[in-house]
């Protein structure tokens, strides 16, 4: 923006004296002012000093307080209050990253171990990155975006009211200049054209402002085009899914947790020996087949596929991560605290398929339950057939022992047999010690197709399978963030504080990109589908608002008359007023962008009153920082804001909320009845909600939404009783209900 020269003037000149005026075109340039607003307004200093404010993330930022008189001890209080206030704010911005610090702390104490480290970083979730996100550009600019738009207004009235000063100042001095021309006053046609020279200068002192502001916006505008992985660690393939959270790591099948089916098969395959030749029988018998315990379930959904262990649907890297310690195999005697994976079954057992038919030992058919079962390698597609060959089984086989046996009742433990298969042992039954056959010898290894050696099967096995996060993170095949409950804790805590990150970023682009005016007078679609009038935009265009000011200002200088002043007032008072309404415009889109359901609230006072009083609904609405989007909110756009307010009374009626003028909106909650109500608030459509934390990290957070209660209580004496009188509305000893 160049200087402006009072020089720079071509007025026309009116009808008068034909001599030529000394000086004229180079008039002499006077003091501007120093004082930027007209006198008279507005007259209450305290008035303007509240409204010349800024929203930040730590808070409100209030002028400096100045006094300029009286200097007392006063002055010297107010002077360390101002080198107090912005170290305040400035420490209560920067308190976030230091909580921050001490969950990494804690965090790095407890590595190694994933038992430990879980509670150390469900805190870092829960009560230390919350905060330390709500500072990033998407968080705390909306409402500083607000707050300057806020500002803005004031601005633009204030400027109005200077242009109209000026506009006056003007006329008056024109008035003068024609008199000075009709009278032939070289003195006072130089006087009133420098008076009008400087006057015009004036005009585009009033430029500079919104070119500052022009540029602060800008500026935030390059802010938010920085992109951030917001939330964090974020698992998945989704396009927002954090690098460090990809499915090579924390595969779905991990994260959907434990999950119980009725679909198993649980197949047995008892050991068999081919029979040494003469003379050498029972000496060097050969193993033709080992005993195994295999399971599968041939209808598992995509995501609880045995398969997954080895070939993980949502894993794309080549070659497929294995998720089993390769290099680790486990058995009955495995502690089951250190094993990945193991088993819970329920199968239909009958004592004769073990050869076994004494009913006093024995028992009868009935179902038992072995808990715990081991998984003890690497599952494969292989199922082990009769004859020591193997089918594919798509789904995967695990190859399981161990467990603990419990009869039908699944508490009563299960006793075991010996070796002979001949006598209860009095010790809870395993797999091993229970489900089994004595090893048979054959003569040939064909023999191992006749039915007796067929494998023992049990299909519709009702099981559950188990995961063992500590294990897998430990030995490093998937890393801590694929524990499935703290999984299930950070979609909680994302889909509540940060889920709408992303639309929201866009939301606001948009608003601050759609600047350009409609030429066929439709006007852009605005909040809640309204057309916006001619002329108004989404955004106010600060840029071309510094230009249309520019020409018209160099326009009136060229050519400076009664006419060409009219134009110019009539002009920039048009366009200043549609720069009102697309600040207007931006306020409405933002405060819906910036309004956070969980921190936004609202009270009732007082919660319990007579049915012939009202109870004062006061709403606030809040951004995820926690700061009141209504500060500095006029009354014009609070008339809009207000009538997307809606209240859900379960008795009685609410009123239309109105502004308060303030920082909140109120309404009167009424009954002709008395009795028990809650009350519920949205705006927009969307609820206000209870977003809770438990202390216990083992309780997962939860939403509710908000409701207040609130009681009305019948008013009326009892009738003919004069001696009982309510005193006011706090004495309800007194009251009868009719």
């Amino acid at each position: 923006m160049c200087a402006c020269n009072p020089s720079d003037l071509n007025i026309t000149v009116p009808s008068g004296p034909s001599f030529g005026i000394p000086g004229f075109g180079k008039p002499l340039a006077i003091d501007l002012p120093k004082n930027l607003f007209p006198e008279g307004f507005p007259e209450d200093l305290l008035e303007i000093f509240d409204k010349l404010s800024l929203l930040l993330p730590s808070g409100i930022l209030k002028p400096n307080l100045n006094i300029k008189f009286q200097k007392d001890i006063f002055d010297g209080i107010l002077n360390l209050l101002n080198k107090f206030f912005p170290f305040l704010l400035l420490y209560k911005f920067f308190l976030p990253v230091l909580n921050l610090i001490v969950c990494i702390i804690e965090v790095l104490c407890a590595f190694p171990r994933p038992f430990k480290m879980r509670k150390a970083v469900k805190k870092l979730f829960r009560n230390c990155l919350p905060d330390f996100l709500r500072m990033f550009p998407i968080f705390a600019l909306i409402a500083m975006i607000m707050s300057l738009l806020y500002l803005l207004l004031q601005i633009i009235n204030y400027i109005i009211q200077k242009i109209k000063n000026l506009i006056a100042a003007l006329r008056k001095n024109i008035e003068m200049l024609k008199k000075a021309f009709t009278d032939g006053n070289a003195q006072s046609i130089r006087a009133a054209i420098n008076k009008i020279s400087s006057l015009l200068c004036l005009f585009q002192q009033l430029l500079i402002i919104l070119a500052i502001f022009n540029f602060i916006f800008s500026a935030i505008k390059e802010i938010l085009a920085i992109s951030f992985k917001i939330p964090p660690c974020k698992s998945g393939q989704t396009s927002d899914a954090s690098e460090c959270c990809t499915t090579d790591v924390c595969p779905a099948f991990i994260l959907n947790g434990d999950y119980t089916r009725m679909s198993g098969t649980f197949q047995y395959v008892s050991p068999v020996k081919v029979a040494a030749p003469p003379p050498f029988n029972g000496l060097f018998d050969q193993v033709q087949r080992n005993s195994s315990y295999s399971f599968f379930d041939s209808t598992q959904a995509q995501e609880e596929k045995f398969s997954n262990i080895y070939d993980a649907f949502d894993v794309t890297v080549l070659p497929k991560p294995i998720f089993f310690p390769t290099d680790k195999v486990y058995s009955s005697g495995s502690d089951i605290r250190q094993v990945p994976y193991l088993v819970d079954i329920e199968i239909p057992y009958d004592p004769q398929d073990y050869n076994r038919t004494n009913l006093s030992r024995d028992g009868y058919a009935r179902k038992i339950f072995f808990k715990n079962c081991v998984v003890t390698q690497t599952p494969t597609a292989n199922l082990i057939s009769q004859n020591n060959t193997t089918f594919i089984i798509p789904n995967g086989v695990i190859s399981i022992a161990g467990g603990q046996g419990f009869e039908t009742d699944g508490v009563t433990p299960l006793m075991g047999y010996d070796i002979l298969n001949s006598s209860r042992t009095g010790t809870q039954a395993t797999l091993e010690t229970f489900l089994f056959l004595p090893a048979t010898i054959v003569v040939s290894p064909a023999d191992l197709n006749t039915a007796q050696y067929a494998p023992i099967t049990h299909d519709n096995v009702v099981y559950t399978f188990k995961i063992n996060e500590d294990v897998l993170t430990e030995q490093n095949v998937v890393i801590l963030n694929c524990d499935r409950d703290f999984d299930l804790e950070k979609t909680i805590l994302f889909s509540n504080l940060f889920d709408n990150i992303g639309p929201k970023l866009a939301m606001v682009n948009d608003v601050l990109a759609n600047t350009a005016n409609s030429s066929d007078g439709i006007g852009f679609v605005g909040i809640d589908g309204v057309t916006l009038p001619q002329g108004q935009n989404r955004f106010p265009d600060l840029s071309a608002a510094v230009n249309f000011f520019q020409v018209s200002i160099s326009n009136l200088r060229d050519n400076f008359n009664d006419d060409t002043l009219t134009d110019f007032d009539n002009n920039t008072s048009a366009y200043l007023n549609n720069m009102i309404g697309s600040t207007n415009n931006a306020i409405n889109e933002l405060i819906g962008i910036a309004f956070d359901p969980n921190n936004s609230d609202f009270t009732l006072d007082p919660d319990i009153q007579f049915t012939t009083d009202t109870i004062k609904v006061s709403v606030i609405l809040k951004d995820s920082n926690n700061v009141n989007i209504l500060n500095g909110l006029d009354t014009t756009t609070a008339s809009s804001i207000a009538l997307r307010l809606s209240a859900d009374a379960s008795l009685g009626e609410v009123s239309s909320f109105t502004f308060d003028g303030s920082q909140s909106f109120v309404a009167d909650l009424s009954s002709d009845n008395d009795g028990d109500g809650y009350l519920s608030m949205k705006f927009d459509n969307t609820y206000f909600i209870d977003f809770i934390i438990p202390e216990d990290p083992e309780i997962l957070p939860s939403s509710k939404v908000k409701a207040i209660p609130y009681t009305f209580i019948k008013t009326s004496v009892k009738p003919g009783d004069s001696s009982e009188v309510r005193r006011d509305d706090q004495d309800v000893g007194q009251v009868w209900v009719l």
